[in-house]
């Protein structure tokens, strides 16, 4: 009698057994969340430096494919050196060493050409933010002296625009940055951590990169020892698929992004635009956010415009709509493509969510984090539809009843 009843209820009681293990466990894990929490953290800081250099060698990858591929190929043509293999051994160490001399090189220019200019702007705009306000209140006194009420919201609306960005820069951004002078520079032990990240995490990124093709293959080979084939292969293929759309939707955004700042640099300075390197540095960065980031940039440079001239606002405005039309029809394409295949409601969607959910890291990965999930979702329903014996393509449901073909025939 007991034989039958563990053989009836085997299942339902392994399930209730690990329910009150997974119980117990989670709450024990809950009294020790804030050791856990430590933990974590010092675990976080010590392998701080291999993931910073498994991003860096991420996001070089491409470039440094790019170099080895040219160089191969170059190397084949005047068929220098007998053996394939020294061939490789030279492109691959030319496409490490030149796309990381490329990023360090790229780093150097913009901490000592490009930040200073930046910096120098913003410290002269505060400086003259009063005298721009008195201007733009005197011409709005002019052009608006027989409407007295539209004149006088207007004067309204520039004094309180100029003690805002006032006191955003003075409460906000310049003790900020002053704290993180004075902490640079008596925190010896903080300044020789971060210089030990960085050098550290330049270093993996560099082995990573020589070793890419060797640890793709390891993964791989780790895959299949531990899962079924079939399981293996469907994993694989989704980890390729979400590699192809972050590799190319993120280093694709960054590199349009860097060419769209260089543009809007060269039309400033030709526009003779007021503060021109922190306009171009504003909608270069902004850029890289999808769908909103040419209105988050253009609105912060036209005002910049604005008070300092009206008439170069306009200008900029043009400007901008022209240049993003270059970006959207031409640059964009051309980099990006068809990347993520995501319809322009679905881009929408997923930057407004992921953006509620992480803020502004979250509208930059939030499109091709989406492209990923929703992919998943489309192929799990295929493969549900067709065991089911009915149309995966999307056209055959759109004019289908609820009534229509109950079996499926309607589809077939």
């Amino acid at each position: 009698m007991r034989h039958h009843f563990w053989q009836e209820n085997r299942d339902r009681i392994c399930v209730g057994l690990l329910i009150a293990v997974g119980a117990v466990l989670a709450y024990f894990l809950c009294l020790k969340i804030s050791v856990l929490w430590q933990m974590f953290k010092g675990l976080l800081d010590i392998v701080a430096p291999i993931i910073s250099g498994a991003i860096i060698a991420y996001l070089v990858a491409p470039l440094a494919n790019t170099y080895e591929d040219g160089l191969l190929s170059i190397l084949r043509k005047l068929r220098a050196f007998k053996k394939e293999e020294t061939r490789r051994r030279l492109a691959r160490t030319v496409g490490v060493g030149g796309s990381m001399l490329t990023v360090v090189a790229a780093i150097v220019l913009f901490f000592v050409m490009i930040l200073p200019q930046v910096w120098h702007s913003v410290l002269s705009m505060i400086a003259s933010l009063s005298m721009y306000t008195d201007n733009i209140i005197r011409l709005t006194k002019d052009l608006f002296a027989e409407y007295p009420h539209l004149e006088g919201t207007l004067i309204s609306f520039w004094e309180t625009a100029e003690s805002y960005v006032t006191n955003f820069f003075q409460q906000t951004i310049l003790p900020n940055i002053d704290t993180w002078v004075s902490s640079v520079g008596s925190g010896v032990s903080q300044t020789l951590t971060f210089l030990y990240n960085f050098v550290i995490g330049m270093v993996v990124a560099i082995y990573m990169l020589s070793s890419r093709k060797q640890f793709a293959a390891q993964g791989i080979k780790l895959l299949y020892a531990v899962l079924p084939a079939r399981q293996a292969g469907f994993l694989l293929d989704r980890v390729r698929f979400a590699d192809r759309i972050f590799g190319k939707f993120i280093v694709g955004k960054i590199l349009d992004s860097i060419i769209i700042g260089a543009i809007a640099m060269v039309g400033t300075r030709l526009l003779n635009m007021p503060y021109a390197v922190l306009i171009s540095v504003v909608i270069g960065v902004t850029n890289i956010i999808p769908f909103f980031g040419p209105i988050i940039g253009a609105v912060p440079c036209v005002f910049i415009t604005l008070i300092v001239d009206p008439l170069k606002a306009l200008y900029l405005i043009i400007f901008i709509l022209v240049l993003q039309q270059v970006d959207g029809n031409i640059i964009g394409p051309r980099i990006l493509g068809e990347s993520t295949g995501l319809s322009g409601f679905w881009v929408l969607f997923s930057i407004l969510l992921f953006g509620g959910l992480f803020g502004v890291l979250g509208m930059m990965i939030g499109v091709p984090l989406f492209a990923v999930l929703y992919s998943i979702i489309s192929d799990w329903v295929n493969a549900r539809l067709k065991k089911k014996h009915l149309s995966t393509a999307t056209a055959h449901y759109a004019e289908m009843e609820a009534d229509d073909a109950g079996d499926g025939s309607y589809l077939e």
